[in-house]
């Protein structure tokens, strides 16, 4: 353990806390982002939804995704 602790310090001990910051923001906004692969199974089998309006459902979040990123003005991660 302690020769993982001190990989760990050597690696990245010096980075300044707002790196730390972003990249924690950066980790809950990928993980929320991995949940969408399973919107579409969630809305067929619990919620009873048609595969045609699960498909748009998802559909349209790709999409919304891609006009806020176009408006925003910043490019894809």
């Amino acid at each position: 353990m302690r020769g993982l602790r001190r990989w760990w310090n050597d690696t990245a001990g010096g980075l300044p806390a707002t790196f730390w910051y972003l990249w924690s923001g950066l980790l809950i906004n990928r993980a929320g982002a991995f949940a969408m692969l399973f919107l579409s199974l969630y809305l067929t089998d619990a919620r009873g939804a048609s595969e045609a309006l699960a498909g748009a459902v998802v559909g349209a979040y790709g999409a919304g995704g891609a006009v806020g990123v176009l408006l925003g003005g910043a490019g894809p991660l």
